[in-house]
C-alpha cells in the first residue's frame, strides 16, 4: 500500500505512514485492493466503519455512526479501466452488509475523475472547505443515505 502510494498519490490524497496503516487495520477497518498479473497492487480503497462526523461537519449529520471511504489509489498506468468504481461498489456493499447507514468521503477540490466517480454513485457534496486533516487541502465532503 505505501509503494501505491508512492506512485499515485499526485498531492491528492494525505500521505499515510505505516503506523497509521497497522492501527486502522487493527481496528477492524476493510481495505480493498485491485492486482495486476504479477500479484502487484494497483488500486485501493479503505473502508473505515463506526466513524464519528468530521469535526466542523456535525450539524449535517446525526449521531449516527458512519462509514468512510478513504485512500482510493489507482495507478496512473491503470486509470481508465473502471478499476476506482469496483473498489467504490466494493465498499458500499461492505458498508451495507455490514449495517451502516451514511456513508461519508472527502475528495481534493481539482480531482475531478475521482469526485465524478462518487457522483456517480448518489453521494451528495455537503460541503466544500479546509480538510480537518489538513487545512491547507480544500476538499469536497461527501455523504451518502445506505
Amino acid at each position: 500500500m505505501m509503494a501505491l502510494q508512492d506512485i499515485a498519490g499526485d498531492n491528492q490524497i494525505i500521505p499515510r505512514d505505516r503506523a497509521w496503516l497497522e492501527n486502522l487495520f487493527a481496528q477492524g477497518n476493510r481495505v480493498f485492493g485491485v492486482t495486476d498479473d504479477d500479484g502487484i497492487l494497483v488500486a485501493q480503497a479503505i473502508l473505515r466503519l463506526n466513524t464519528a462526523a468530521p469535526k466542523g461537519l456535525s450539524r449535517v449529520f446525526d449521531d449516527t455512526a458512519l462509514a468512510c471511504i478513504s485512500c482510493v489509489l489507482v495507478n496512473p498506468n491503470q486509470r481508465g479501466r473502471g478499476l476506482m468504481g469496483h473498489l467504490l461498489e466494493a465498499c458500499l456493499d461492505a458498508a451495507r452488509k455490514d449495517g451502516q447507514q451514511e456513508i461519508i468521503a472527502r475528495v481534493k477540490v481539482g480531482n475531478d475523475a475521482s469526485l465524478n466517480n462518487f457522483l456517480k454513485r448518489d453521494f451528495t457534496i455537503v460541503a466544500i472547505g479546509p480538510s480537518p486533516e489538513d487545512p491547507d487541502r480544500i476538499v469536497h465532503s461527501l455523504r451518502l443515505s445506505l
